[in-house]
């Protein structure tokens, strides 16, 4: 899968949760009055696929990212799903965007890309590279914070911290699979991985 420059509320009614931003205020119409059309029951190999395609929206990646991820988390000791919860949430644009430096993660991205971020003081302009605990995110000095300052929203997540005063963030501890809001099954794609 590519970069999506469609339309962003037509993937998030189709997942019917924020795929995109924070915001997602979609009500289903009243379809009573309408011929409602047949619907296929959906096989359990179709919600796999479902379920792979929403962490590809969510994360912004592709499919092969996304399977290098996996065979990464299956390849550790470690329980596979929580592997790849931690390297899906500490990729550098995600991290940005848990931080709340960005409406969405399409704008972090973007804020990565463009050399407004950096890590331990170092540009960085890879938005797949992985931050580990200890790692310190702020701003490049040149950078007009006073767009970006409306956006902050701070401390949102307990395995990340916001110092509003130097206008960085730091990586307290690893995340774990309750850290993150949005639903997914990791499970299932694991699975699909292993098929």
């Amino acid at each position: 899968m590519g970069r999506y420059i469609g339309p962003a509320i037509k993937i998030a009614k189709k997942f019917n949760d924020k795929i995109f931003s924070r915001k997602f205020d979609y009500k289903k119409k009243n379809t009573s009055n309408k011929v409602l059309k047949r619907r296929t029951k959906q096989t359990e190999y179709g919600g796999l696929l479902t379920s792979k395609e929403k962490i590809l929206y969510l994360y912004n990646i592709r499919d092969k990212q996304l399977q290098n991820y996996i065979s990464e988390a299956i390849r550790r000791s470690e329980n596979s799903e929580e592997v790849l919860v931690q390297i899906l949430e500490t990729r550098l644009d995600n991290v940005v965007y848990r931080l709340g430096l960005g409406r969405t993660r399409k704008e972090c991205r973007q804020m990565v890309s463009h050399k407004h971020i950096c890590v331990n003081g170092k540009v960085v302009n890879i938005a797949s590279a992985l931050v580990k605990v200890g790692d310190v995110i702020s701003f490049k000095k040149s950078t007009n914070l006073s767009k970006v300052d409306s956006n902050i929203t701070g401390n949102v997540f307990s395995w990340l911290n916001w110092n509003s005063e130097q206008n960085r963030g730091e990586i307290i501890s690893l995340p774990v699979r309750k850290d993150i809001p949005e639903k997914i099954n990791l499970k299932d794609l694991i699975e699909i991985h292993a098929r």
